[in-house]
């Protein structure tokens, strides 16, 4: 079935290529926005303690505590956005190193945006869609239809 809600999946780019299949199934099964958020130069476990409690253990580029602390903030961020109601997602994340988000728009439409906030792609997800395209720093701020 169709999400019914907004999603946001993580994922570093080194698992990224194994990872693609699944995460399409989920954005072609959207009825609500899903963003997927490339962590770009973490490890799998970045986001989890592991790398900060036995660093010798993982040879990631991003520092232990930077991955940690970033992948915490990324999901403060979502979920502020969608049961706070609070910054567009994609705003909340402008400047953050090694993260590019991409949002699939609940109306087929595709935006990608680095940490630096500037879009370095914007394509149409479905070329048949006469939808207009959705931009992550303009998400309406009311509350949600699947939250009511």
């Amino acid at each position: 079935g169709l999400l019914r809600m907004p999603v946001a999946m993580m994922c570093s780019s080194g698992t990224l290529p194994y990872a693609k299949e699944n995460y399409q199934t989920l954005i072609d099964g959207r009825k609500q926005t899903v963003f997927m958020v490339e962590l770009q130069k973490f490890g799998h476990n970045s986001v989890t303690d592991l790398p900060v409690i036995s660093p010798e253990r993982y040879n990631y580029e991003i520092d232990p505590t930077t991955g940690l602390l970033t992948s915490v903030k990324i999901v403060n961020a979502f979920f502020d956005a969608y049961l706070a109601n609070g910054a567009p997602f994609g705003k909340t994340i402008d400047g953050f190193k090694n993260v590019v988000i991409t949002e699939y728009g609940n109306n087929k439409t595709k935006s990608q945006k680095s940490a630096t906030g500037n879009e370095v792609k914007s394509v149409r997800a479905d070329p048949d869609s006469s939808s207009t395209l959705v931009h992550a720093a303009r998400l309406r701020k009311r509350q949600p239809s699947w939250a009511r």
